[in-house]
């Protein structure tokens, strides 16, 4: 049955070579399409998790609060906590300075981060805020609490920026602490690092950080759009395809029929057509995009539009995609079949 499969796949494409053609371009095009959106959508997700200030959380003190209590309340939280943390640091906005709490290398665009002898003994040096002085640069000096202190690097933060070493040796006010996490924050860890805060941080207020509302969801809801999108053009081609075919064999349905060929090896003969042709339009589809949309990508680069598409991403397209056609077009096969069979049938009777 294989040879006669192949047999009527060959026959219909010489016969048919433009309109195979075009049932290979509607393929590859609605392919590209879609997985061109799709791509959009994950890098935006990713650009969206990777900016969300869901991650970080601020805890605000309308009353002055001791560096040593605060200290306390920080470790209290730190140990309950089961989430990485990424940046700490405490804040006094009325003097426009910030104290890191962890060593955290990347917060300077210009000049270096403190050293960890800086970061741990009062050197006097600080990292300015480009966003307080915009002619601020590496090397001049910026007076806090009536004392110099070297400016060593600069970034867009809006404080200036001093080490835990300089907490005790300032007299300030803890304005607020801010938290900042590693990873993006799913509803469920989200709410229990909020409840978490208030119960470590008694005196002080939460504030509700702003979160992409569910972008995990988003982004599977229209994966899920796309690709059912995807299937009902592909199941367009292949039913248009697959009914001309079975239209155009209808006598060599009932030939194998007369000749003792059972229901289930005419349903394999032309379920493999069916197959080939759309495994053969889906490789295509997914070669060409696969070539194509890397290079689009970049000459569009478009709000960090980024090609978000792996090698697994392109098998599941075709499993799933086969899986569906050969589920659907059975029921039409056996049909075919049999009333093929009864209509010769009762013609020859």
């Amino acid at each position: 049955m294989i040879k006669v499969s192949k047999k009527i796949f060959l026959t219909f494409v010489s016969k048919h070579k433009i309109l195979f053609s075009l049932i290979c371009v509607i393929q590859i095009v609605s392919l590209f399409a879609s997985l061109f959106v799709y791509s959009f959508f994950v890098s935006d997700a990713k650009v969206r998790k990777e900016f969300d200030y869901s991650r970080t959380f601020k805890v605000i003190f309308d009353e002055t609060i001791s560096n040593s209590d605060l200290i306390n309340s920080i470790e209290t939280f730190k140990s309950k906590c089961n989430k990485a943390l990424e940046q700490l640091f405490i804040e006094d906005r009325d003097m426009n300075i910030s104290f890191d709490l962890m060593y955290f290398p990347n917060n300077v665009l210009y000049g270096r981060y403190f050293t960890e002898n800086e970061f741990t003994k009062n050197n006097d040096v600080i990292i300015a805020s480009k966003d307080i002085d915009e002619g601020i640069i590496v090397g001049d000096t910026i007076n806090v609490d009536d004392k110099d202190y070297i400016v060593v690097g600069t970034n867009y933060n809006r404080t200036n920026t001093l080490p835990i070493s300089a907490l005790n040796k300032i007299t300030h006010n803890n304005r607020s602490v801010v938290f900042i996490f590693k990873e993006y924050l799913e509803v469920k860890a989200y709410n229990e690092i909020f409840e978490l805060l208030n119960k470590s941080f008694e005196t002080g207020y939460v504030e509700p950080p702003p979160r992409v509302e569910d972008s995990n969801i988003l982004v599977n809801d229209l994966i899920s759009v796309i690709y059912i999108g995807l299937f009902l053009i592909s199941l367009l081609n292949v039913v248009f395809v697959y009914n001309y075919i079975l239209e155009e064999n209808k006598e060599l349905i009932y030939v194998f029929r007369i000749n003792g060929a059972s229901k289930r090896q005419c349903l394999w003969a032309f379920a493999s057509v069916m197959f080939f042709i759309a495994l053969i339009l889906l490789i295509l589809g997914c070669i060409i995009t696969r070539l194509l949309l890397p290079v689009i990508i970049d000459f569009v680069a478009f709000d960090n539009l980024v090609y978000a598409l792996e090698t697994v991403h392109y098998f599941n397209i075709i499993i799933i995609f086969l899986i569906v056609v050969i589920s659907v077009f059975i029921p039409f096969i056996l049909n075919s079949i049999k009333k093929v069979s009864i209509s010769k049938q009762n013609e020859s009777g």
